[in-house]
């Protein structure tokens, strides 16, 4: 399947060329699963934030999108198949938002690609450090471990200690904590594109809520997909 669409890439002119399958590099046999994996391998390689020097970008990205939306709808394509008529006229936005998000959300997609730069730590070090200062607490002069109840009478001592005793721990807090942040992320892009709940509110990386009406400088994402 990638090098299918590696090898369509190098063929098709996605700037003008008008045939959705060719575009999305896969064939007109394709399952859904195929297509979305081409929308998910396109729409990280063409998204304009990735390509902000690019003055297509935008309008590549659009026809990826466009071209998803028909093909991922089995009405859609069977009218596009006959026809050739691409039906934009009842575009589902909240259908086309819940797959951008959820392409997006994929273990080792955009968001996870992102999330490696942004880590909360700055090294294995700096990361043990913080889960000890998340497991300890004073007692005198001391501090206590809340995972085996060592006492040590200094943080290097102690820190000694999580390091030979609680590295697996530290992994597991590690890998919680970033899926914390990953759903945190999720609960916000479903709000500013309009596929949330009700409320307003998104979780927050440690599990409180917030209300998006006190979020600024929000783009709103699904009014600039609809334009």
């Amino acid at each position: 399947m990638t090098e299918a669409i590696e090898a369509a890439e190098q063929d098709v002119d996605l700037l003008t060329e008008k045939d959705l399958y060719k575009i999305m590099g896969v064939s007109r046999g394709a399952k859904l699963d195929d297509i979305k994996k081409a929308y998910r391998k396109l729409s990280l390689k063409y998204h304009p934030d990735k390509n902000q020097n690019d003055p297509d970008a935008t309008v590549i990205f659009q026809k990826i999108a466009e071209a998803c939306s028909i093909l991922s709808d089995p009405k859609k394509r069977l009218k596009y198949d006959k026809s050739g008529d691409m039906d934009l006229e009842d575009f589902d936005m909240d259908q086309f938002m819940n797959i951008w998000v959820g392409e997006m959300m994929e273990e080792g997609g955009m968001v996870d690609e992102m999330m490696n730069s942004v880590l909360p730590w700055t090294d294995d070090d700096d990361k043990m450090k913080q889960f000890m200062e998340e497991k300890i607490k004073s007692k005198g002069k001391k501090t206590v471990c809340q995972l085996c109840q060592h006492t040590a009478s200094t943080k290097r001592l102690m820190i000694t200690h999580f390091e030979q005793k609680h590295k697996w721990e530290c992994e597991d807090w590690a890998t919680e904590t970033l899926h914390g942040m990953k759903a945190s992320f999720e609960s916000f892009m479903k709000q500013i594109t309009g596929i949330g709940d009700a409320s307003g509110k998104f979780v927050m990386p440690d599990g409180t809520s917030a209300d998006m009406s006190k979020v600024k400088g929000v783009p709103d994402i699904r009014q600039h997909m609809q334009g």
